[in-house]
């Protein structure tokens, strides 16, 4: 710091000095960083450092005289140094990197010229670029330089090169420069990388490369490579790296060389050259040198060559090695010179040829090469020169030139003479194969195998089968007749062909066959195994049934298909042409179909009573008499004595010949034959008594059909075959002896009855069908088959009209045919109360088999099919599905092209959830076309109903349905707000609209969307007991929910100077009377002004003047939906109004009540918050919950005691692992002991406890005290968790993962164990994956569950604190230090209480109740904290040192800044608090406030707080705002924590001490003894509030008591009423939004808070017609307006949209066609029927049944986070839900999927009502004259919950889509149900020519506003628009209705002559004073108008009367 006297103090401050200008002595300048204070009077120069040193004029030598001295000193950052710049004293620049500060004045040329004028600032580094000549550096540059970075160390300019100046560098970086290849003639610099042949060098020294190539001396290898360069040439350059092939062989070069072989010879290395790979070339085939001769006649291998005379053509030793042909040989050696057509005399041998050609020198191998000879691969070891041996036979097995690589074959085809063979090679020859030993010629002499000769060149290698063709009797020779080169005739080989050339004989009646590709073989006549044939000429016997013997009926076809093929396996039934009269009812069996010829050809007919079993039944007792007096010797395997004529043998137990192997007798010594027994399968006595039991069934079943017998055998059966083996031997003799029987039976009757004749093919086919029954009734049990064979006998008694014909399994089918015979009768009237049912049969029914368990009978792979059929009747059935009949499968059938002409019958009747797939079915005649009945379903297409009675008829449910029961769930949205009001000079949002606040968020964020930008916003505010819906609700009697008349006007304001309590309306305002709007709320939406708001107080039609109250104390002026934002002086024509009905809300209603505490204490501050918890090692219970389907599901069936329950449920339980059970709906739990099975799925359990506490009907879980997995063999464990507790949240690991566990267990840890309640805290926890082995333990898991968390604490003075998780039970616990506390603050799950004693400590706990000692930054007397943004921060009135942090633990010290006054006074900061993302700090003794965004770094607002506030008392946020509160009441607020304004003060009656905010309310408290307490909402408005007790109340929070908050104020020195819960909340205010006339719904500005139950409310709107009725909604956890940290700029109110997000939801009651349901454990499919509890039908009888919706949508949302595997789902239904309804959230609804349905499309109603065929039989009906008159409305009929979705077309061409829509053709009237159809939005409908909608006329539903304010010239109303219309005008008294003339009753009013006059020229009768005031105009007919006064016209005498008054007495 400079000195100077302060001898003068008059010091001026001027500023930034400046040239030019007159400075006088004493002015202060600043320059740049300094101050300088004037020392001469002077003008300034053009620089100042010219002034600062300049000198006296004349001196020599020159003395100072500076004009200016240095005050302060300071340096000023003026950039980058700028060349040309003048530099003064204390600057600073950065030049490369560094930054400098100037120490002598000075005009910049160049810094390393005038590097001495600078000091080092800052030493940095900075990169400039690559090194450029000419270039100045400055220290700390950094320049790169062919790869290396230096760091200038000296100021410089470059020169040439770098190197001219490397003194005043150093390398930073020692670095590369890539140059890629190397080129000649190029500088390379120090470190230059090049590419050189494969390698990359670097350069060392700096040069300029050589024209040839590269200078080793000045480079080194950086990186050895390779690069390929082919095969070696001695003409190439190679260099280091380089590879090449050489001979076979890789080598790789050490060394640039050239001319440099790789190879010197075997052993001797290369210099320059390494081998990398000993690699190999494959040469192709080896080939020996050749010579042709005239003839090789005379030659033989191993001659010697030699060549008379001179030449050496040959080498010595040269011999023959091979004779190839006739004049072609091989030799060993290579000849020493080429022959080639010359004739050349040679001697071979002692033979003299003359040589022609010898070839070219034979290959000369190298080392590596490798050569094919044979079969082998060899290699050659060394080089083979030309004059070396190349071809001898023995070559190439001298190891020492080659060696065998790969041994092989090579395949030489089949084997012939001459061919050359070479070591393995292999032939084929005669069947076998031969692979070559010996390299030879072949010749005959030496063929493979038993040549007969010495040559033995070849081994086996395969070896041929057997020769011979023909082995057999009966074998067939088909080709292969010689073998030429034995010349022998055998017929052993044929070379031409392979393989067995024999066809074995084929059996009796199979025919000889050829295959296309002329294979020839045996084939069955029969051409389809799986086919069996039924025809009118067939006989029904066994071993029939083939297309040359079929069948005779279809019925013993499916019969003999059932016992002879596996269920399901593809048979099929062929009907032959003809018509069949069948006896039914024909079981089809599972697999199997039944296929006539054509539809025409093949009729199946139901067979009447058959004559040839009339008067049979006394024959049928006597022979089932006999019957039973031999199937005990039959059972037993008892021979007996056969009756006469009976030429059958019987099968029984007896000595039989024993055979050999080929079916030979085998004797003994004797010869006499071997006896062994036959092993009959004998069985016994009790057998045989079985057998007596099902004879007499089936005698009582016939007796009881067929002469009215007393006895109807019940139907009993089993699919479990029994273990007696006696009874299965009995089962099996009788089928053994079923042909016996058959003809033992008919030869006692014919022996008996000698005179009748009897028909042998019935007996036998009765006997057949009886001994079929009761085999499979023995073998299994019960009597199922036995009464159905006796069924079949009554129905040849009596027909089979009346019972059904086709029994249809699963994948059956039926085809091709027409079918009848099935008649009955309608029921009489009365029967059926709404139709009459036929009892005829039905020609498809499901086989019932012996019940509804018995499986075989079940459709589970595909419904049967029925294809192509026409059926005829009367009374009778087509099809019949029921599907009581069945306990499983799909119940199901379908029909294609399926037509039924079944009069008085019914086409297709689907009961009991039977299901029907239907299409092109057409019934004719029916009572009934399609009936869909009890649960029953029919899906249809393309189908009709044609005449009969009834269409399609849908009728009741399935009784046997357990309605799934869900519940509504209204809480799928989020808070919702409608709109944004934005405005203000820069279009900041302003206020959120919400039309739903929600309930029970704890966060949230909003998205804002819109024209502006920058909006942020937090959610810190959430309400309880707020106003979360203000709902339109329909008033009783009106459809009108909104109401109608209401009074919605807006404009644009006049300009109004002052506007501060007054608006001027539009001019074009159409306001007359200031009754219109008295009293209406006046809100300004736009421009100037824009959010202020009021009501009018008055009004002025003149000026359009309306003058304004506040809501909020009704005084003069404007109220802001921001309270507290200035108001406006005057509003101009930019201020847009709105006008509209006032809403109010009640205030909440204040309560308190008091608590007793133990022990007096002196409290000093409370906190409410979340607390962290540690739970360890806790063992899991896993809950195996049903599933989602049927199967799995457990419901209480019956409470038999408090030990014994019985549960129903449709799978075992294994008492083997441990059970307990929990009830879903009272949460009772029990242990199983034990499990006993009981009757019709249900389960007796034995219990330990708690039986009578469940539910009948409830549900249960099954809860396993492990995991559901499989341990095998080891046991399983519980897993073990530990459990964090913060907030609400739980965080778990896991510490054991036990064992036995399997996906989707489901682990619950209770509640109480981790310090809540149960249900409500319990911890739910689902296994995700387990391990893939023995053990099955858990890997992942995923959690869901809400913790308890939040608790008061209360902080006594001392040394204790006490915690109170209701605020009324408290507990005390000690703090780890005693001294004087002051403040406790909650957050982060934690609690933190602090002291004022100068402290360097604070007291720290996670759940309030175990406290440790933390350190704080320094010593001080901590006086106030806050938590907010994640920290807590505290201050302290005796420092500047702010303490934060994150978990309260560890802290980091910040610092507000001293004040800049410069006094000695410190700041007392008292209090803290956080809003809209920053901190505030307050100091209670000077008005001082600072604020920070992150605790540590602060500013210091000095002198911020107005004067009233000086002394604070409190701080707190809220609402936007922050508010300070002075001990005597007065207050400010701020927006933004800096800028204040002077608030309205509390009361004064009491002196203040602390405030907080909470739930909408600032509450301020005192410390002295009383009952009082203030609140406010905004710092505006204060309301005392009074207790009923006088108390210290010290200390206050607010927090929730039984999930809703409320403020607790605790009393110090007291026990009795210690704490006080006050419930006290914030009014809400909410605006109404009208449309056209009507309530469009209620905004929510405020939710309020505190509400105990809804509020009251006010409308004001003197216009309504129709009063809006609303229904206010409170709750917990609402959003109020968030914290605005940036309200953003450019947004508009009509475009702006916000989106909420957060863990809360929203409640919307629906009232239109979409809700959604909760707890659905199996998601409905569309068309389910929905009851919905308290709902009712009004229509129908009686009116207390609920109405049926359907669903038409079904969308599954998930899961539905209720932990109980159940599911949210949002159903869209027909017909909507009704405001009225009021369907609230978890109302109870049913659903209903097994309702009788008919969805049918496509359909045709043809003459519907006309009756059966004779009733409208075509042509004679209306051959007389008659005619038939069909009825419509039988068309469909729905009843008993039954529902028929279809589209539809009828005799007349009229369309119909249901109930929903219809158009009639012949009139072209189109009606639309309003009660399924929302017309809404509705725009444009086109039928035909006429178009409704678009740009020509709309159909609207105008009942919602009476009005007709649409006003529109293309709208058409509706009648029940029109309706209300003039309900509300001559009912209630609404607008005027404007008529010329009306009467209402006898009295007419108006018309031409404005009279008032009786129609019946009668009286008139007014009984009440006449009142005549006023006046009217008339008008000249001249255009002239006079306003007269209100008169009385008539004679003077009428006039009298009129006025006079008048008694009885007067006539």
């Amino acid at each position: 710091m400079a000195e100077f006297k302060l001898e003068r103090f008059r010091y001026t401050w001027k500023g930034t000095w400046a040239t030019g200008t007159a400075y006088r002595r004493d002015d202060i300048v600043r320059v740049n960083g300094n101050s300088y204070v004037c020392l001469i009077t002077h003008t300034s120069s053009a620089a100042f450092r010219t002034d600062l040193t300049a000198t006296l004029p004349g001196s020599s030598p020159p003395q100072p005289l500076p004009k200016w001295k240095t005050m302060t000193e300071g340096n000023t950052f003026i950039g980058d140094w700028v060349n040309g710049t003048d530099y003064n004293l204390g600057d600073i620049v950065n030049y490369d990197g560094s930054l400098w500060v100037c120490t002598v004045p000075h005009a910049a040329t160049n810094f390393a010229t005038n590097s001495a004028n600078w000091a080092v600032f800052t030493q940095h580094i900075g990169f400039v670029t690559d090194w450029l000549t000419g270039t100045t550096y400055g220290p700390g540059a950094l320049a790169k330089y062919n790869g290396i970075v230096y760091k200038c160390i000296t100021a410089n300019s470059a020169g040439a090169t770098l190197e001219a100046n490397i003194a005043d560098w150093e390398i930073y970086h020692d670095g590369i420069e890539i140059r890629n290849d190397w080129a000649s003639n190029t500088e390379y610099r120090k470190n230059d990388l090049v590419k050189y042949g494969g390698t990359v060098f670097r350069c060392t020294t700096t040069h300029t490369s050589n024209l040839t190539a590269l200078d080793d001396t000045k480079f080194i290898v950086e990186v050895f490579g390779t690069q390929y360069d082919g095969n070696w040439s001695s003409s190439s350059y190679y260099n280091i790296g380089d590879v090449v092939r050489h001979r076979g062989f890789v080598y790789y070069a050490i060394n640039n060389n050239y001319g440099s072989s790789p190879y010197n010879g075997e052993g001797v290395p290369s210099p320059d050259w390494i081998i990398v790979s000993r690699g190999t070339n494959f040469v192709g085939t080896w080939s020996p040198t050749t010579v042709t001769v005239p003839s090789t006649t005379e030659l033989v291998v191993g001659m010697n060559l030699e060549v008379n005379g001179a030449g050496g053509f040959f080498q010595p030793n040269t011999k023959i090695t091979t004779i190839l042909d006739s004049t072609t040989i091989t030799i060993n050696k290579v000849p020493a010179q080429e022959i080639d057509n010359a004739n050349v005399n040679a001697t071979i041998g002692t033979v003299k040829v003359a040589l022609t050609s010898v070839s070219s020198a034979a290959t000369i191998y190298k080392t590596g090469d490798i050569v094919s000879r044979g079969g082998n691969l060899y290699t050659a070891l060394r080089d083979i020169a030309g004059d070396e041996t190349d071809g001898s036979t023995l070559d190439y097995i001298d190891t020492s030139i080659w060696e065998l690589f790969i041994p092989g074959k090579s395949f030489k085809s089949t084997w012939a003479i001459g061919n050359v063979y070479a070591l393995n090679d292999v032939a084929y020859f005669k069947g076998s194969s031969y692979t070559c030993n010996f390299e030879h010629t072949s010749s005959i002499l030496n063929y493979p195998g038993d040549n007969g000769n010495v040559y033995d060149y070849w081994d086996i290698l395969v070896q041929s089968g057997s020769p011979a063709a023909l082995q057999e009797k009966g074998d067939l020779l088909t080709y292969g007749l010689s073998r030429e080169i034995d010349d022998d005739g055998s017929t052993i080989f044929d070379e031409s062909t392979f393989g067995d050339a024999k066809l074995s004989i084929g059996a009796q009646d199979q025919l000889l066959t050829v295959s296309d590709n002329l294979a020839v073989f045996w084939n069955d006549r029969i051409e389809e195994s799986d086919t069996v044939y039924v025809s009118l000429s067939g006989i029904d016997a066994t071993s029939r049934g083939t297309y040359e013997n079929p069948f005779r009926t279809i019925r013993y076809a499916a019969e003999y298909i059932e016992d002879n093929f596996t269920a399901l396996d593809p048979t099929i039934i062929r009907v032959g042409t003809g018509k069949y009269e069948e006896i039914g009812p024909i079981i089809v069996p599972a697999g199997c179909a039944v296929n006539g010829d054509e539809l025409r050809s093949t009729t199946i007919l139901a067979a009447p009573a058959l004559p040839g079993y009339q008067n049979d039944y006394d024959y049928v007792i006597d022979y089932l008499e006999y019957l039973g007096t031999i199937t005990f010797d039959i059972l037993l395997g008892n021979q007996i004595v056969k009756q006469p004529n009976n030429t059958t043998d019987q099968s029984y137990e007896q000595q039989v010949p024993s055979l050999d192997e080929n079916g030979k007798v085998i004797t003994d010594l004797l010869g006499a034959p071997v006896l062994v027994s036959n092993n009959y399968p004998a069985a016994d006595t009790a057998t045989s008594d079985r057998l007596t039991e099902l004879v007499t069934d089936f005698k009582n079943y016939i007796d009881f059909r067929v002469i009215s017998g007393d006895v109807d055998p019940a139907i009993t059966g089993s699919n479990t075959e029994s273990i007696d083996q006696a009874r299965l031997n009995g089962a099996e003799g009788l089928l053994l002896n079923d042909n016996f029987l058959q003809e033992e039976i008919y030869a006692y009757l014919t022996n008996q009855y000698p005179a009748i004749t009897f028909d042998k093919i019935k007996i036998k086919n009765d006997i057949h069908s009886f001994i079929r029954g009761l085999s499979r009734d023995i073998k299994y049990s019960g009597n199922y088959s036995t009464i159905l064979a006796a069924r079949r006998y009554t129905n040849a008694v009596n027909g089979s009209q009346l019972d059904s014909l086709f029994f249809l399994r699963d994948t059956t089918g039926l085809r091709d045919c027409t079918t009848g015979g099935l008649q009955g009768t309608l029921n009489p009237p009365g029967v059926f109360e709404l139709y009459q049912k036929p009892t005829g049969g039905a020609l498809v029914s499901l086989d019932p088999g012996w019940g509804p368990e018995d499986n075989r009978t079940w459709i589970i792979n595909r419904s049967p099919y029925i294809q192509g059929v026409t059926n005829t009747g009367f009374g009778c059935i087509g099809m019949k599905v029921d599907g009581a009949l069945h306990d499983g499968g799909n119940k199901s059938m379908t029909a294609n092209d399926f037509t039924q002409v079944l009069s008085d019958g019914i086409g297709a009747w689907i009961t009991n959830n039977g299901r029907a797939e239907l299409v092109s079915v057409f019934t004719y005649y029916c009572q009934i076309g399609y009936f869909a009945e009890d649960g029953g379903v029919i899906r249809a297409t393309n189908g009709n109903n044609s005449y009969g009675r009834y269409g399609s008829v849908a009728d009741g449910v399935d009784a046997t349905e357990v309605p799934q029961e869900v519940f509504v769930f209204n809480r799928n949205h989020e808070a919702t707000v409608e709109q944004a009001i934005s405005g203000g000079a820069t279009d900041e949002v302003l206020i959120f609209e919400y039309s739903n606040t929600g309930e029970e968020y704890t966060e949230a964020t909003a998205a804002i969307v819109g024209a502006g930008a920058d909006a942020t916003v937090e959610f810190t505010d959430f309400r309880d007991g707020a106003l979360f819906e203000a709902r339109l609700a329909s008033p009783d009697g009106s459809s009108n929910k909104g109401g109608a008349g209401y009074l919605g006007r807006q404009g644009s304001a006049q300009e109004t100077l002052d506007s501060t309590s007054s608006i001027t309306l539009s001019i074009n305002d159409t306001t007359q009377e200031e009754t219109e709007i008295a009293g209406m709320r006046i809100i300004i939406t736009d421009g100037t002004g824009v959010g202020q708001y009021g009501r009018i107080d008055s009004f002025t039609f003149a000026s359009k003047v309306v003058t304004v109250i506040r809501d909020s104390d009704l005084a003069a002026g404007w109220d802001h939906v921001i309270p507290g934002t200035p108001i406006v002086a005057a509003m101009d024509q930019t201020t847009r109004y709105r006008i509209e009905p006032l809403v109010t809300i009640t205030q909440p209603d204040f309560s308190s009540t008091g608590y007793n505490v133990f022990t007096e204490r002196n409290y000093v501050d409370a906190a409410y918050g979340g607390t962290t918890a540690t739970y360890s090692n806790l063992t899991a219970n896993s809950y195996r919950l049903w599933k989602d389907d049927d199967l799995y599901r457990i419901t209480l069936a019956e409470l038999v005691s408090d030990t014994a329950i019985n549960i129903q449920a449709s799978f075992d339980i294994n008492i083997g692992v441990p059970l307990n059970i929990r009830g879903r709906t009272s949460g009772t739990t029990a242990t199983i002991l034990s499990t006993s099975p009981g009757t019709e799925g249900i389960i007796n359990l034995v219990i330990n406890a708690n039986g009578n506490n469940f539910a009948l009907g409830e549900e249960f879980d099954i809860v396993y005290t492990v995991g559901s997995g499989d341990t095998f063999d080891d046991s399983p464990v519980s897993a073990r968790f530990r459990v964090v507790k913060a907030g609400s949240l739980y965080t778990v690991t896991l510490t054991n993962p036990g064992a036995g566990y399997d996906v989707g267990d489901k682990i619950v840890i209770l509640g109480t164990l981790l310090g809540g309640t149960s249900p409500s805290n319990d911890l739910y926890i689902t296994v995700a994956s387990v391990s893939d082995d023995s053990s099955s333990t858990i890997l992942t898991f995923t959690t869901n569950g809400s913790a308890y968390s939040n608790r008061f604490v209360s902080l006594i003075q001392d040394e204790y604190a006490r915690w109170s998780n209701d605020g009324q039970n408290w507990f005390e616990v000690s703090l780890p230090f005693i001294s004087t506390y002051k403040k406790v603050i909650s957050g982060n799950n934690r609690f933190i209480a602090i002291s004022d004693n100068n402290e360097k400590r604070a007291a720290s706990s996670l759940t309030g109740e175990v406290w440790s000692s933390v350190t704080l930054p320094t010593r001080a007397a901590w006086t106030d904290g806050v938590f907010g943004g994640g920290k807590f921060v505290l201050v302290a009135q005796d420092t500047d040192v702010v303490a934060s942090s994150t978990n309260g633990t560890t802290w980091t010290s910040g610092s507000i800044p001293n004040d800049t006054v410069g006094d000695s006074t410190i700041s007392i900061w008292s209090h803290v608090t956080y809003g809209r993302g920053k901190y505030l700090a307050v100091s209670s003794n000077d008005r001082a406030t600072a604020t920070s965004t992150d605790g540590e770094t602060w500013v210091r607002h000095d002198q911020a707080l107005p004067d009233e506030v000086w002394a604070t008392a409190s701080v707190a946020y809220g609402n936007n705002r922050f508010l300070i509160l002075a001990a005597d009441g007065t207050s400010a607020y701020s927006f933004d924590g800096i800028n204040w304004t002077a608030g309205t003060s509390a009361d004064a009656a009491i002196t203040y001490s602390d405030m907080k905010y909470g739930n909408g309310l600032f509450v301020a408290r005192t410390n002295n003894l009383s009952n009082q307490f203030s609140t406010t909402e905004d710092g505006l408005i204060w309301t005392l509030r009074t207790l009923s007790d006088e108390k210290l109340y010290s200390a206050m929070t607010v927090g929730k008591v039984q999930g809703v908050n409320k403020w607790l104020l605790i009393a110090s020195n007291t026990t009795l009423a210690g704490v006080n819960h006050v419930n006290v909340g914030a009014q809400a205010k909410v605006r109404a939004n009208i449309t056209t006339g009507s309530f469009k719904s209620v905004k929510i500005w405020d939710p309020g808070s505190g509400y105990i139950t809804p509020p009251g409310f006010a409308i004001v709107d003197p216009n309504f017609t129709s009063e809006v009725a609303i229904e206010l909604r409170i709750g917990n956890g609402s959003v109020s307006q968030p914290d605005f940290i940036n309200r953003g700029a450019g947004y508009r109110s009509n475009t702006s949209t916000i989106k909420i997000s957060g863990d809360g939801f929203a409640d919307f009651i629906p009232d239109e066609n979409i809700f959604t349901v909760t707890g659905v454990r199996s998601v409905p499919g569309p068309g389910v029927q929905i009851e919905i509890a308290g709902v009712f039908d009004v229509v129908s009888e009686p009116i207390d049944d609920l109405f049926i919706f359907s669903g038409v949508i079904i969308t599954d949302l998930g899961d539905d986070g209720t932990n109980n595997d159940t599911r949210l789902v949002q159903i869209t239904l027909s017909p909507s839900l009704e405001t009225y309804l009021n369907v609230l959230h978890g109302t109870a609804v049913t659903f209903r999927e097994k309702y009788s349905q008919c969805r049918i499309s496509g359909h045709d109603f043809l003459d519907i009502g006309t009756g059966n065929f004779v009733d409208t039989n075509y042509p004679s009906v209306y051959s007389s004259g008659s005619y038939f008159v069909a009825s419509p409305e039988n068309e469909v009929f729905e009843t008993n919950s039954g529902r028929v979705y279809y589209v539809s077309t009828d005799q007349d061409g009229n369309f119909r889509t249901g109930e929903l829509f219809s158009i009639q053709q012949a009139t072209g009237i189109v009606t639309i149900s309003a009660q399924f159809f929302n017309l809404e939005g509705l725009s444009q409908l086109a039928l035909g020519g006429v178009r409704l909608g678009g740009s020509g006329t709309v159909v609207n539903e105008f009942s919602t506003d009476g009005t007709f304010s649409a006003d529109s010239n293309n709208v058409i109303p509706t009648q029940r628009a029109i309706a209300t219309f003039l309900a509300d005008r001559l009912s209630v008294g609404g607008e005027a209705l404007e008529v010329n003339k009306l009467q209402a009753g006898r009295v007419v009013v108006g018309g031409a002559f404005n009279e008032l006059s009786n129609s019946a020229q009668q009286y008139l009768y007014i009984d009440a004073d006449v009142l005549l005031n006023g006046n009217f105009e008339s008008d000249d007919g001249q255009g002239n108008i006079t306003v007269n006064q209100t008169e009385i016209s008539g004679t003077i005498v009428s006039q009298m009367l009129l006025f006079k008054g008048f008694d009885d007495t007067m006539q």
